[in-house]
């Protein structure tokens, strides 16, 4: 093989290595994100979300980009990212429940930790929820894992529920 051979099969292999690739969440992960985000939202008393295609479409391009901090806002939606660390969408429900512990009521606030994660999850205005992971480059095992929300919550000021 010349060198312009494999200068090409080198290239081709490096794209398809950093690139991030689609990792479909399966039926079950869908059910035990949504069931994840109903039981946290009925322990504090507010309604079910239901699950949206268009969400879920959304938060694939959102889990393509494979950044762990987003801006807080994806336009008329609100996002939850994690990633890199997390293992399962069971594993990430448990991340992301342990936040709970840090969101103060009476405050309106995180107090010893973050909690927007749980607060985007719990807020009383949200109806719809769509999520998907995508494999990032250089984290193989591992998928990153986006969340869109609508309407979106967090809004400053405002309380959750």
């Amino acid at each position: 093989m010349g060198w312009l051979h494999i200068s090409i099969a080198i290239i081709y292999t490096m794209s398809i290595l950093f690139k991030s690739s689609v990792c479909e969440l399966t039926q079950d992960d869908k059910d035990i994100l949504l069931k994840y985000h109903n039981r946290e939202r009925a322990n504090v008393l507010v309604p079910p979300l239901k699950w949206s295609k268009k969400l879920e479409k959304i938060a694939q391009i959102s889990a393509k980009k494979c950044h762990a901090v987003g801006s807080g806002r994806n336009g008329p939606y609100g996002e939850n990212l994690a990633g890199y660390d997390v293992v399962n969408a069971w594993h990430l429900t448990k991340i992301w429940g342990f936040q709970r512990i840090y969101y103060n009521c009476a405050q309106n606030k995180c107090v010893d930790g973050p909690c927007s994660d749980y607060v985007q999850i719990v807020w009383r205005n949200t109806t719809l929820v769509g999520c998907a992971s995508a494999i990032c480059n250089g984290h193989v095992e591992t998928p990153f894992f986006a969340c869109e929300y609508y309407p979106p919550g967090r809004i400053p000021g405002q309380r959750p529920y």
